[in-house]
């Protein structure tokens, strides 16, 4: 099996599932430029699995020749009732589009896609699925543009170390608690927990950059759980 693993600081998850090594080298150079992570297989099956196993965001179906079809993959991750957006790379045309759409797909582009072209409807999709129709979040007095990957309290901006943004998006993206198995799996890619003390100072620093910049709303751990943003109600606004 044709696998590799990139590894970015930030957020988004995806997989790709291609069978061309080239193709999925210079979709996976891409992802992890932008900062964030990539898991290749060249298995439909491993990619599903993956998917149902792992907590990615986005699968991207290129041309799939080792178990199953790209239009299968597609398919049986829609059977299978994953949650996982689905983006494909396709060669023909109108009607091969409207096939992969009609089966599941959330997108297609073309075979060979630009790159810049490939990374903006990752993240769109990414803030669609999270609710949100333009890229800054706003929970109490923080706001998270995801575009530009700035973090401000009170307006003004706060420098974040890669993790840390990658933590406070996180929070800041989802409507309700993150267990604490869920951040490891987000931040350091693997469902084995490092060791604790190293997320308990991560958070002890964003708990002080946000207290120093002015701010109220910071995370809180909730024992035996996870970690919550206390603080006003999460609002949507426009990006300015």
């Amino acid at each position: 099996m044709f696998f590799k693993l990139s590894h970015g600081g930030r957020a988004m998850r995806v997989i790709v599932a291609e069978s061309d090594p080239t193709v999925a080298k210079a979709i996976g150079n891409s992802i992890r430029e932008d900062g964030e992570y990539s898991y290749i297989t060249e298995s439909g099956e491993d990619a599903l699995s993956a998917a149902k196993l792992c907590g990615f965001d986005v699968l991207v179906v290129g041309v799939i020749t080792a178990d199953l079809s790209s239009i299968q993959t597609v398919r049986t991750a829609r059977i299978r009732k994953l949650s996982i957006m689905v983006i494909v790379l396709v060669d023909g045309g109108p009607m091969e589009r409207k096939e992969f759409l009609d089966s599941g797909a959330d997108d297609c582009m073309d075979r060979i896609p630009d790159m810049d072209e490939l990374m903006a409807r990752l993240r769109a999709m990414i803030r669609r699925a999270h609710g949100h129709a333009t890229p800054l979040v706003v929970v109490g007095d923080l706001s998270i543009n995801l575009t530009t990957r700035t973090f401000k309290v009170l307006g003004t901006e706060v420098p974040l170390r890669p993790k840390e943004y990658s933590f406070l998006r996180l929070l800041m993206l989802r409507r309700e608690m993150v267990a604490k198995t869920g951040v490891f799996l987000h931040l350091y890619n693997s469902e084995r927990e490092p060791d604790s003390r190293a997320l308990d100072t991560l958070v002890f620093r964003i708990r002080q950059k946000i207290i120093e910049a002015g701010g109220t709303t910071i995370p809180e751990t909730v024992w035996g759980y996870g970690y919550i943003l206390r603080g006003q109600k999460k609002q949507q606004h426009t990006a300015a």
